[in-house]
């Protein structure tokens, strides 16, 4: 019964449209290129978690 509600919530999401990187970088005003640089910049950035 705990589990429920989370099968709930990914049912709702598992036919939601994936967003490309080209829509998730029109979003955000840069360009496909600039996207990727930023995910590369991320790989590098210590988060404290590991």
């Amino acid at each position: 019964m705990g589990n429920q509600h989370t099968y709930e919530i990914g049912d709702q999401n598992y036919f939601a449209q994936q967003k490309t990187q080209a829509d998730i970088a029109q979003e955000l005003n840069i360009t496909t290129q600039q996207l990727r640089n930023y995910k590369k910049l991320l790989t590098l950035i210590p988060t404290g978690y590991g």
